[in-house]
């Protein structure tokens, strides 16, 4: 038997902002493997990684970010970037409790990577050798401008990710809603992300309670990953 939380969202007020508040309600369930579970009215499920979702993550993480990484390593090298990122998650069994992977009436949806204090990154360069050394060098500095050091007391939203089949259905503001919880469990007192300053996921993450509070530019961030501008987003949790 294993805890699974089950999780609905409140519809705001008249006077109240528009953010989805999680209310939780233990219940036990068999055959759940340690696979944590969290149910939404809207038929979305957010679940804990498992290794039968490498593929799916790896792919999701890439296409995600296609910009980004066409970007850096152009659309002929997506594929094997695509494979490269489905390797690396499968060497991920130590992160697989801070990997959320969102399912839409049974299908998985969108993925979820929250860090936190003292947490590694984790992937290994053999699996991305295939691109060659050019290319490689060019995919390792779009990663030095991602790489995020967390202090204690705040949760990082390293990525969000929902496939565009299942865009609009709520699946991100489910996958926001437990990383608000996981933050609170491990007694965060501030979840962040970056984002690109021009990029139309800034509506759902201001409704959502996130506030900007820095913003970095640059021809060097442009170079590197592609956008001139980053705002860097908090919330209180």
């Amino acid at each position: 038997m294993n805890v699974l939380w089950h999780w609905t969202l409140q519809k705001p007020g008249p006077n109240s902002p528009n953010i989805m508040q999680d209310q939780f309600a233990v219940t036990t369930q068999p055959g759940s493997h340690g696979v944590q579970v969290y149910v939404s009215p809207e038929e979305v499920t957010v679940r804990t990684m498992r290794a039968d979702d490498c593929d799916f993550a790896g792919r999701l993480l890439i296409d995600g970010f296609k910009e980004k990484f066409v970007h850096a390593i152009g659309a002929g090298n997506l594929e094997l970037a695509r494979r490269a990122s489905a390797a690396d998650h499968r060497m991920y069994g130590n992160k697989y409790d801070r990997i959320f992977i969102a399912e839409f009436e049974g299908r998985r949806a969108g993925v979820m990577e929250l860090k936190f204090y003292g947490n590694s990154e984790g992937s290994s360069s053999d699996h991305w050798d295939a691109l060659g050394c050019c290319t490689g060098c060019r995919l390792m500095w779009m990663a030095s401008f991602m790489t995020e050091n967390v202090d204690r007391g705040y949760v990082y939203l390293d990525h969000i990710a929902v496939d565009e089949t299942f865009r609009g259905k709520g699946v991100g503001k489910a996958l926001m809603v437990v990383a608000d919880q996981q933050g609170r469990a491990r007694q965060c007192h501030t979840i962040f992300l970056w984002v690109a300053s021009d990029n139309r996921a800034r509506n759902l993450y201001e409704r959502q309670g996130y506030k900007t509070t820095l913003t970095r530019s640059g021809c060097c961030i442009s170079c590197a990953i592609g956008r001139r501008s980053f705002d860097k987003m908090e919330k209180t949790l």
